[in-house]
């Protein structure tokens, strides 16, 4: 029996109950040559020994545990397992719509691209169920312009070819947006990624009972900022991106206690808005923090 197409490698962590809803619909996919790889990240609630349980009778599923190490390390140890010429990632509180796989592979072997990502419904916290695709802070990521702009992926949305995710890899060391880093040296490395406008999709924004997951807001915009910050050496452009961007980052750094990195923004901020009470506060606050940490 020769390899199957397409890989579908769900991660999980301390999700029971809610990880089968993940695999259930990609077996429920019009696509007999695949397997599922669902990835336990270390769960302390029995995943592991639940799923292979519930799935024995069924050959296209494959449990694999592993100590916990986050969501990209997790990505890494199923990409690395793949035997498909397709990586399709899943995360466990997300759920693919019927005609999903069919639709992405179609897109990926029409354009040539090395990635796809496909439109579907997204919880927002703030929008409600909006589609990704008409999401207001959401741009394409289709270029390296766009990941400096602040362009991010869903993994769940997202199908590629194996040997580019392996090419690139997910860095273990951003635990949170290691997707959206992912995209920046897939780019650097020429790589392509295409649109699918179908909604085949579904996100589902739960806690995952990690802390370093859960849904804190500000939390997620810290790990996405350094993650700019990294690429910025290279592309400073990824943080010059105006006055809004540096009262909302500089406020949530100095917030945090990243004086080092909320000082620039702040003085910049002040400086391009002289008159703003507000940002002159911000900017006193950032200045007194930073000469109690020289002191």
């Amino acid at each position: 029996m020769g390899n199957p197409v397409i890989s579908a490698v769900i991660t999980t962590y301390n999700r029971r109950d809610l990880v089968p809803q993940a695999i259930e619909s990609a077996l429920s996919q019009d696509c007999d040559d695949m397997e599922v790889l669902v990835v336990d990240d270390g769960s302390t609630d029995g995943t592991a020994a639940s799923l292979t349980s519930r799935y024995a009778a069924d050959p296209r599923v494959q449990v694999i545990e592993r100590e916990n190490g986050g969501p990209p390390a997790a990505r890494n140890t199923g990409i690395a397992l793949a035997r498909g010429k397709y990586v399709a990632l899943l995360d466990s509180d997300d759920v693919w719509l019927p005609g999903y796989l069919a639709s992405q592979v179609e897109v990926l072997n029409s354009t040539g691209a090395d990635l796809v990502i496909s439109n579907g419904e997204f919880d927002d916290a703030k929008l409600g169920q909006v589609l990704l695709f008409d999401h207001p802070e959401w741009v394409f990521p289709d270029s390296i312009a766009a990941m400096c702009a602040g362009a991010w992926m869903l993994p769940s949305f997202s199908v590629m070819r194996t040997e580019v995710a392996r090419s690139i890899g997910f860095d273990e060391s951003f635990r949170i947006c290691d997707d959206t880093e992912f995209l920046f040296r897939f780019h650097k490395k020429g790589y392509h990624c295409a649109f699918n406008p179908k909604i085949a999709a579904r996100y589902r924004s739960m806690d995952a009972g990690d802390p370093q997951l859960s849904g804190d807001h500000d939390r997620l915009e810290l790990n996405c900022y350094r993650v700019w910050k990294h690429h910025s050496r290279e592309h400073p452009e990824a943080l010059l991106r105006g006055p809004a961007f540096d009262r909302m980052y500089g406020e949530l750094l100095l917030n945090d206690g990243q004086i080092a990195d909320a000082y620039p923004l702040l003085r910049r901020l002040w400086r391009a808005q002289p008159l703003s009470a507000s940002a002159a506060v911000l900017y006193a606050r950032a200045s007194i923090a930073r000469l109690r940490q020289a002191v």
